[in-house]
């Protein structure tokens, strides 16, 4: 439960889905504009804490200053990513900057996380999404020192089993493997988005750990997979989208093309 400190970037080792719970109440008073689509836990905890929530299209389309801005980097479920000059025009007009990089590490060049040094901004990553552990419970705040010990007082010491923080370090010093899966990972996004272009589907965006697709019959075909017990993910507010997960083996990926198959027949 030891900090990690790096110059001025601080890191605390927490449980992701905690450290959101508190962004409201690490910046008292600010209401909150969330770069929408993305993981909508963020509406929800700062609606909960009787702030102003504001859905915007991009980081262009901020207005003003005095708001915590929520954006994913790559963002779920569309996988855009942002420039540093996008999040540092954002922070120039007087505002915080959450960046929820739980999809980051398998394109670690296009992390922000070299912006952290600044007060006003805090970079959140998950170490379930990669890595494959979920069930570790584990995630990382990096940010200045100021903001990071605010998050330490208010989610207490015992947020993190030392069990997780030993699984954490030995999973991340594993270079190996770690290039070794990124690898993976890149070819088999490739294959899925070609399989799903083929069954019809078009694309929406992805990254190298999930493809999301829009089909008319989205909603049926999401019906039909699960009947064959594969599990797309859908969404309310576009009800063609399905998000997919990388399939893990070719005997997974011929179980989902003969399901698509048969949800088209």
């Amino acid at each position: 439960n030891v900090p990690s400190t790096c110059g001025r970037v601080q890191t605390r080792h927490r449980f992701y889905g905690a450290i959101i719970q508190w962004l409201p109440h690490i910046w008292p008073k600010a209401s909150a504009q969330i770069v929408a689509p993305t993981y909508g836990e963020y509406a929800q905890v700062f609606s909960r804490a009787e702030r102003a929530v504001e859905p915007v299209p991009s980081l262009d389309a901020t207005a003003g200053g005095g708001h915590i801005v929520v954006v994913g980097n790559p963002n779920n479920p569309d996988g855009r990513v942002w420039s540093s000059g996008d999040v540092q025009r954002c922070v120039d007009l007087g505002n915080v900057i959450v960046i929820d990089e739980a999809f980051a590490d398998v394109a670690p060049d296009r992390s922000l996380v070299g912006l952290s040094a600044q007060k006003n901004v805090v970079v959140l990553k998950s170490f379930g999404k990669f890595f494959g552990l979920a069930g570790v419970r584990l995630g990382f705040a990096v940010g200045h020192p100021e903001v990071i010990a605010k998050i330490e007082k208010m989610l207490g010491p015992w947020a993190v089993s030392g069990a997780a923080l030993h699984l954490g370090v030995l999973a991340m010093r594993d270079e190996r493997w770690i290039a070794r899966n990124r690898e993976w990972a890149n070819s088999e996004a490739l294959v899925l988005r070609s399989r799903l272009e083929s069954a019809g589907f078009v694309m929406i965006g992805q990254t190298d750990l999930f493809v999301t697709a829009a089909h008319p019959q989205a909603a049926h075909i999401a019906k039909h997979l699960a009947e064959h017990r594969i599990l797309a993910r859908t969404f309310d507010y576009a009800q063609t989208w399905l998000r997919f997960g990388l399939p893990g083996s070719e005997a997974a990926f011929t179980r989902l093309d003969r399901a698509l198959l048969s949800a088209s027949t």
